[in-house]
């Protein structure tokens, strides 16, 4: 008899169960409200990225002899791409690079292209894609030292602000450099860069697993990015 079940008990299993389906009714439709909007948000950048072309003030920016920044309107600059010497492109970016804009970096004599899937939000791990864009990059620091005369490495995201600069400054690291320095360098090259926060600490990480320290802590975020 003890294993019964009253009835006020069973009464209760049941609402518990309810809360739980509905519980799990309301995450599958958050879930789905999350995948539909960055959905929506890539098919708006790509179809921006189908009618826009060059503009002034977007060329390659130097950070290294064989390494470039950039954002999607660098890499629709033809002239600029051969006056810089690129021969290989980077994107970082969750969207594809149309076609046609494909077409372009081959008429521009692009040698290699390669896209590092990356969301800008705090929740992406991007440091899954340090080794491989470190690897890339230094495609161009081998053509560079060969003595290429077309060796440089331009990375490049949607406006040039937080996962391209979170490359760049991921590569510096694997040069060598302490965070501090690299990001105090690359701000004087171009002012606007501010990887999310998410990405800071993810540099932070690499950082310390790099050199067992690091030059800077998390809550230098907003000195130096927002204010």
């Amino acid at each position: 008899m003890g294993n019964l079940i009253s009835a006020s008990g069973a009464a209760s299993w049941v609402y518990g169960l309810q809360d739980v389906d509905r519980a799990i009714d309301q995450t599958l439709k958050e879930h789905e409200k999350h995948e539909r909007a960055k959905l929506d948000a890539s098919l708006r950048v790509a179809k921006r990225e189908h009618v826009e072309g060059a503009k002034p003030g977007h060329e390659p920016v130097p950070v290294l002899s064989w390494l470039y920044l950039g954002d999607r309107y660098t890499i629709r600059d033809q002239e600029a791409l051969r006056n810089a010497r690129i021969a290989y492109v980077l994107q970082v970016s969750n969207v594809e690079t149309p076609e046609e804009v494909k077409a372009e970096l081959k008429a521009a004599d692009i040698r290699q292209y390669l896209r590092l899937p990356a969301e800008d939000v705090e929740t992406d791990n991007i440091i899954m894609e340090f080794d491989k864009a470190c690897d890339f990059i230094d495609l161009g620091k081998k053509a560079w030292d060969s003595g290429d005369e077309y060796h440089r490495v331009l990375v490049y995201c949607d406006e040039g602000v937080s996962r391209s600069p979170t490359m760049v400054l991921a590569y510096l690291l694997h040069q060598g450099w302490t965070l501090k320095g690299a990001v105090h360098y690359l701000k004087r090259l171009r002012p606007a860069i501010a990887p999310n926060k998410g990405f800071f600490e993810q540099l932070l990480e690499r950082e310390h697993d790099l050199f067992g320290r690091n030059t800077l802590s998390a809550s230098d975020y907003n000195k130096l990015f927002l204010e």
